[in-house]
């Protein structure tokens, strides 16, 4: 069975890890499924004032949500602003991977968070890799601050929806994804965050002259392109013959 970890950090001044439950992804007899413990993690917040809003789906040493601290993570959390979740929910149907819904919230807004069950967990280099490129396939960008990293922390709250989805491929296998995926170019996290990549600027002034630009004709296939002057006087001549007036 396919197991997950979920970690939960105290909110205070600097985050503390608090506890950690390692389930299986698809409960059964043998094995208590993590839905509950997640279930169970979100109820408690009605009754108790100081349990944990913080989670991970990752492994740590005691401590704080460091990247010295964490030793492996065992999802991928992908947190997108709320007004997503129709078109990230029938995209990530297409790609027959098992996954789970939790509404959540940073200071300033309400949040969906996508997590990724792992075939096997993975430390923080192939993870950010593994993150960054799934985001591609998605082509979802309007991620929260910081959420490609492995030490990011969602937080749910009292009423927090958690959904799963059964996926026809089971658990992401991150080796073999990141294998196939080797010559797929990686993209700076950074423009990933709060909007959409931006589109390539408009030349501003004109651009650097290319083979395109050189006049061609059949006893010449490569000639200097015409100068400022040139095209003027081209242009003068075009409209005196459409006047019918032949300069002399």
């Amino acid at each position: 069975m396919q197991k997950i970890t979920l970690s939960r950090f105290d909110k205070n001044r600097n985050y503390g890890l608090r506890d950690s439950y390692i389930a299986c992804v698809d409960s059964s007899a043998n094995c208590y499924g993590i839905m509950a413990y997640m279930e169970n993690s979100r109820d408690r917040l009605m009754q108790f004032n100081d349990e944990p809003r913080a989670w991970s789906f990752a492994s740590w040493k005691k401590g704080e949500n460091t990247k010295a601290n964490l030793i492996e993570a065992s999802a991928i959390i992908l947190e997108y602003p709320l007004s997503a979740w129709e078109r990230l929910a029938s995209k990530m149907l297409e790609t027959g991977y098992t996954h789970f819904w939790v509404s959540t919230e940073t200071k300033t807004a309400n949040t969906i968070s996508l997590i990724i069950p792992l075939a096997s967990s993975v430390g923080t280099a192939h993870y950010e890799r593994l993150a960054a490129v799934f985001v591609q396939k998605l082509d979802e960008y309007e991620l929260v601050d910081g959420c490609l990293a492995a030490t990011h922390l969602i937080h749910v709250y009292a009423t927090s929806v958690i959904d799963k989805v059964e996926g026809y491929r089971g658990c992401l296998d991150p080796l073999l994804y990141v294998k196939m995926t080797a010559r797929q170019y990686q993209r700076d996290a950074k423009v990933f965050y709060g909007k959409m990549p931006k589109a390539a600027a408009v030349h501003l002034s004109p651009p650097v002259v290319t083979s395109a630009d050189y006049i061609t004709d059949d006893n010449n296939l490569f000639l200097f392109p015409l100068t400022e002057k040139e095209r003027q006087q081209r242009a003068t001549d075009a409209l005196l013959d459409s006047m019918g007036i032949k300069e002399r």
